[in-house]
């Protein structure tokens, strides 16, 4: 039977990443494309955010539309939210899956997790190496990886001034997140190769919101008058065409990772945000990273901080006919990780499922 309708519940609200893209721009492209219509739910305790919950579940477990399909998304707290979904699991266990694209079970506690991926009847993940973990609670686990949308910022040409750029949660060095922080990825494998640049650039980073780490990095830079130096504050993370305007500004997108296990099992959004907007990318060799940049053509692998200086001086001398063919290679596989493509690989996925 064809799918007619998704219940969709997230761990947050749309200023997270995963709940927009995988979520609900991702359910808007099928009721576009295909007439699936859905219900989307988020945490939350204002009388309109209790009340959409409230009859959402009443409409799940009375008169749930045919052929419908719960998603239940990232779930991992133990609270309110949390423990009726779980309820409603119980009550209503058919033709429901649980999706995440994070390890989330290495900085949470495991047990709502691991809850979630025994009892629905299909899981979907957003890499290989969550794939791995998943399987150990069900059999039936799909890698999508996250989508891009289709934003029509692409890069043209090289900068005057060559424009190195990062866009993130820049994170912190402190508790569980420490040893895999991008903070502590680009304090390790990019900022040390920086400063030994000897050439004028601009470098931009995106997504620094502690005050603190903005005056850190400006004094770790305050000497080298070759940097022109941007950490734009107060972004409006979800004017999306904005951010993607800004991106197609980089000469060069960077994405450090240490080879982390959580990082492994990321999804690669960021090497995929630079790739659409024809921007190319010097990365990390790690996880999905190894999926999406093809070494020498739509980018390069780096493994330390002097890698990642010598690929920069390497994309600095680049002609701008030689920078050009490297443009054209970084959107040759949009369609692979655009947003049509994953609500394609969704509907083939739940083909396993019967519907009811």
């Amino acid at each position: 039977m064809q799918l007619t309708h998704i219940y969709f519940f997230s761990w947050f609200n749309a200023n997270s990443v995963s709940t927009r893209y995988r979520g609900l721009y991702f359910l808007e492209e099928l009721k576009q494309s295909k007439g699936i219509s859905y219900t989307f739910v988020y945490p939350g305790y204002k009388l309109k955010e209790l009340f959409r919950f409230t009859i959402a579940f009443l409409e799940i477990m009375l008169f749930r539309k045919k052929n419908s399909i719960i998603i239940y998304q990232k779930i991992y707290t133990n609270g309110i939210y949390s423990k009726t979904l779980k309820l409603l699991l119980k009550l209503s266990p058919k033709n429901t899956i649980y999706d995440t694209d994070d390890a989330d079970y290495l900085r949470y506690d495991t047990k709502v997790i691991t809850h979630f991926m025994k009892h629905c009847s299909s899981c979907h993940v957003g890499s290989t190496a969550l794939k791995k973990y998943t399987l150990k609670y069900n059999k039936n686990v799909h890698v999508l990886t996250s989508p891009i949308i289709t934003h029509y910022q692409v890069k043209s040409k090289k900068s005057k001034l060559f424009h190195v750029g990062w866009i993130g949660n820049y994170g912190t060095n402190e508790g569980v997140i420490e040893p895999f922080s991008h903070k502590l990825s680009l304090e390790k494998l990019l900022y040390p190769g920086l400063l030994e640049l000897n050439f004028d650039y601009k470098l931009t980073i995106l997504g620094i919101k502690n005050p603190k780490d903005k005056v850190d990095i400006e004094l770790l830079f305050k000497n080298k008058r070759n940097v022109s130096l941007s950490i734009p504050q107060n972004i409006n993370w979800l004017d999306e065409i904005s951010i993607y305007n800004r991106v197609k500004e980089f000469d060069i997108g960077v994405s450090p990772m240490i080879n982390h296990e959580f990082n492994i099992a990321k999804s690669a959004f960021k090497v995929k945000q630079y790739l659409s907007s024809g921007v190319p990318v010097l990365a990390s060799p790690v996880g999905e990273n190894l999926s999406f940049i093809k070494d020498g053509e739509n980018g390069y692998f780096c493994k330390n901080a002097n890698e990642f200086k010598i690929k920069l001086e390497e994309f600095y001398q680049k002609t701008e006919t030689n920078y050009k063919k490297i443009i054209k290679n970084t959107l040759s596989e949009i369609d692979s990780f655009n947003i049509e493509s994953y609500s394609k690989q969704f509907i083939e996925s739940i083909q396993e499922i019967d519907l009811h």
